[in-house]
């Protein structure tokens, strides 16, 4: 934790249910005077790729298409993996407009392209809360391992990785959406300056069925993260010494 603001980040597979214990974990935190605000690391790229695919904004089609593109960058999982007839191109997928943007500022803008801009996004908003008494940053889309860093190391919050069942197998390859499982282990077992106590754990939430179960896993999370906080004496927030 860094100064009255918490980070937590959420990492796990496309479709695992990040998107949704983000929305537990707000609904369900303790104590009612924090502001939560949620910050994506994917939202420049969201923002990038409806510039892309609409084209000209003054076009007969474009509030419509503006809409369809809305409903699939904003929408569930699911829906971004639905096949746009983008004319000449073929069909595109959302998802995978994402991903090649997502590795081009990576592979030639920097590495930390995305985390600087997130890390931008946290400081103004430090900037326009600096007089509440506390913040809680919720990132539900952490995917690779400088973006794990950022949330343990540079600002000494915590991750809650969503673990697949046994036998599952996930399809998408890309890097993006392979998932950190073995990374966070070992960190959680190395256990360098507190980081293994503040890597949580919760089942994925593939079924509707696992919904009730994710949102009393977002209730022992807070409880895990506000023990810890108090614990490793990472600083004071919500009225009370953590």
């Amino acid at each position: 934790m860094r100064g009255n603001t918490l980070v937590v980040g959420i990492h796990g597979h496309s479709g695992s249910g990040k998107s949704q214990m983000g929305e537990y974990l707000e609904e369900t935190f303790p104590y009612p005077n924090a502001n939560i605000l949620f910050v994506h690391m994917a939202d420049p790229l969201k923002l990038a790729t409806a510039e892309l695919l609409v084209g000209d904004p003054e076009a007969a089609n474009a509030d419509e298409w503006s809409d369809i593109l809305h409903d699939r960058l904003y929408g569930s999982s699911a829906e971004r993996e639905v096949p746009l007839d983008y004319g000449r191109c073929g069909e595109l997928t959302i998802r995978r407009v994402l991903q090649v943007l997502g590795h081009l500022g990576r592979a030639y803008l920097h590495e930390d392209i995305w985390v600087e801009t997130a890390h931008r996004v946290i400081c103004d908003l430090e900037s326009m809360h600096s007089h509440d008494n506390s913040m809680v940053v919720l990132i539900p889309d952490i995917r690779y391992a400088n973006e794990v860093n950022y949330v343990l190391r540079e600002r000494r919050g915590f991750i809650v990785d969503m673990r697949e069942p046994i036998g599952y197998e996930h399809t998408d390859s890309h890097p993006s959406e392979a998932g950190l499982g073995q990374l966070l282990l070992a960190r959680k077992y190395e256990n360098t300056d507190g980081e293994g106590a503040r890597i949580l754990h919760a089942n994925s939430a593939r079924l509707v069925a696992d919904l009730t179960r994710l949102k009393e896993s977002a209730t022992s999370i807070w409880n895990c993260v506000l023990t810890a906080s108090a614990t490793l004496n990472l600083g004071h927030v919500f009225g009370r010494t953590l």
